[in-house]
């Protein structure tokens, strides 16, 4: 079968509940779709013809998607679905639906949580619920034979007007199995963080799921599948020779959970000479110097702490259960062995106030960091956090949501009385204070090597002090 994958492109849309500021989502990067672009890579191992397009990777226009769509004659159009853009998408979807004849088939965390609302319109045709790699291949091999869908696991669909649910789809035991993303489908040249430092760049993911149980996170599995170190290292081989990859930011949600694991992928990246630097996410209280030095050793240059803190009380109150001590131990280790330490810090947790906000800001300007990014608590559905909203609120807002994008509000908060206005005003604040170093602002310009750094840099700055 012929298989379009669209990645439309919104641009910076200023909508309720968002966690970045404006000038931070201005200056985010252009990423790839790694968890599409999987499906993509099954799909294409299973002998389909595919095609991806990245809309803002390849500056598309959706006029100019549906140009090369109606050229290649796809029979099925996937899409990722996220509630907190999900109107959006459906527009996109409507206007594909409306112009290409073939099936809409739609994936993403968010058809685990709404599968039977999202299918409550005449676009969507069939959702895949969970992991999508098993999922979409049997269904493109039913649909190539016209047979019944009615008894694969894991999807939601509508006949005659109904929505069925089937059973659920174990989760995939052996991740090795699992084909690379297919970066062959896509402009690898165009992607790049805002600190990334080579090209290309891309993203890897060396295992899913998370055991611990941070509130204000969606990614509370309560379990971790692993791939093994040759597998990821064996990407990290094919994404050096095959599509020119220097630079992979390992986007775990917590690379460092299992120090055996780690060492064994550092040292067998050490041991097929992979010059590619990359970096990943981690807690403070996950990591030693066995496994620092390893991972410099194999081309780690930048590690992601969630600190999210500089107050304790909070950190319990979020089920971080992380301490200060561990905080600045884990930093300190980090530099020691020149390694890059970024801080991922919120506002507006359960108990913040304008005290706890004035030590997390004092906390991040204490510490060696190179970089920090201060959020406000988004309350994602699937996450702790908005289990008790719910509670609170007496209803769902998201499903309301999805079902009517008139009921779109800013949502409160929990035990904290800052406002979103407040908050931004924090969070501005706390960018300025941090960035605005003389050592910060004199360190940024060391190392920057080209006229596009400084003006990339400038303009991020401007745009954080008149935003």
């Amino acid at each position: 079968m012929k298989i379009a994958f669209i990645y439309p492109s919104f641009g910076v849309i200023s909508k309720p509940n968002q966690p970045n500021i404006k000038a931070v989502a201005d200056n985010y990067g252009i990423y790839p779709n790694t968890s599409l672009l999987y499906v993509a890579g099954a799909v294409q191992s299973a002998g389909h013809e595919c095609i991806f397009l990245d809309a803002m990777a390849r500056s598309l226009s959706i006029n100019n998607m549906i140009k090369i769509c109606k050229k290649f004659k796809p029979e099925v159009l996937m899409f990722t679905l996220t509630t907190y853009l999900f109107h959006e998408n459906l527009k996109v979807i409507s206007y594909f639906k409306k112009q290409i004849n073939a099936k809409i088939v739609v994936g993403g965390q968010h058809l685990s949580l709404y599968p039977v609302e999202s299918l409550r319109n005449e676009y969507i045709d069939i959702g895949i619920i969970g992991e999508a790699e098993e999922s979409i291949v049997e269904l493109l091999d039913h649909l190539g034979q016209n047979k019944s869908i009615k008894d694969i696991k894991g999807i939601v669909y509508k006949n005659n007007d109904k929505i069925f649910l089937t059973n659920p789809r174990l989760k995939i035991k052996d991740l090795d199995k699992v084909p690379f993303p297919a970066r062959n489908l896509v402009p690898m040249d165009k992607y790049y963080s805002f600190i990334s430092k080579k090209k290309n760049y891309t993203i890897l993911m060396s295992s899913r799921g998370c055991t611990f149980q941070c509130s204000f996170c969606e990614q509370r599995t309560g379990d971790v599948r692993y791939r093994s170190a040759k597998n990821v290292a064996d990407e990290f081989e094919e994404c050096f020779n095959n599509y020119g990859v220097r630079e992979i930011d390992v986007f775990d949600p917590l690379f460092t959970i299992n120090k055996k694991r780690v060492i064994e992928i550092c040292k067998e990246i050490q041991r097929r000479d992979i010059k590619i630097i990359w970096s990943c996410r981690s807690r403070v209280d996950t990591i030693d110097e066995d496994m620092l030095n390893e991972m410099k050793k194999a081309g780690c240059y930048r590690i992601y702490f969630g600190i999210e803190s500089g107050d304790e009380t909070i950190l319990k109150n979020i089920k971080k259960y992380t301490k200060l001590s561990q905080i600045k131990r884990a930093i300190y280790l980090t530099k020691k062995h020149k390694i890059l330490a970024f801080g991922y810090f919120m506002f507006g947790n359960p108990g913040d106030n304008n005290f706890t906000i004035r030590k997390t800001i004092n906390l991040a300007k204490s510490l060696p960091l190179d970089y920090a990014q201060f959020n406000r608590v988004s309350f994602l559905p699937g996450t702790g956090q908005y289990d008790e909203l719910k509670k609170k609120l007496g209803y769902d807002y998201w499903e309301e949501y999805i079902k009517n994008k008139a009921s779109e509000k800013p949502l409160p908060r929990l035990d904290c009385n800052l406002t979103d206005d407040e908050l931004d005003t924090w969070i501005k604040k706390a960018y300025i204070e941090f960035y605005f170093r003389p050592k910060i602002i004199l360190k940024t310009f060391m190392q920057i090597k080209s006229l596009d750094e400084i003006i990339k840099y400038s303009k991020a700055g401007l745009s954080i002090i008149f935003g």
